[in-house]
């Protein structure tokens, strides 16, 4: 009998241990929070297939929480958070891009002028 308590014990431990996954609800907040930015970022427009993505793993993430997989589903949160933030960054990536060639295009404008003018003078 004094073989089978730590086998007993190990086995009362694991299901204790798989019971006992709460359901990922901070995990499930910053994912949704983490949508919100990249979407107020433009994603759709510039990183329309990492946002899809997100919200597919969202998605996804709750439903493993309504069959209370809460592992699968933190796991799931926690991806479309990535993804999410991924998005957002490629958005703002983007539109730091345009920025800049629009600045370049105004100086080139400037200096085309300015030897215009110049040129008047002579």
């Amino acid at each position: 009998m004094k073989h089978y308590i730590p086998i007993l014990l190990a086995a009362a431990g694991l299901l204790a241990a798989c019971a006992s996954v709460p359901a990922p609800n901070q995990e499930l907040t910053l994912a949704r929070a983490a949508i919100d930015v990249a979407a107020e970022a433009d994603a759709q427009r510039y990183a329309s297939r990492e946002l899809t993505s997100a919200r597919r793993n969202l998605s996804r993430a709750e439903q493993a929480v309504q069959r209370e997989e809460n592992l699968v589903a933190s796991r799931l949160a926690e991806q479309a958070r990535a993804d999410a933030e991924l998005a957002a960054a490629i958005s703002r990536a983007a539109q730091a891009e345009q920025a800049a060639q629009a600045v370049e295009q105004s100086i080139q404008s400037l200096r085309e002028e300015s030897l215009r003018g110049y040129g008047d003078e002579q």
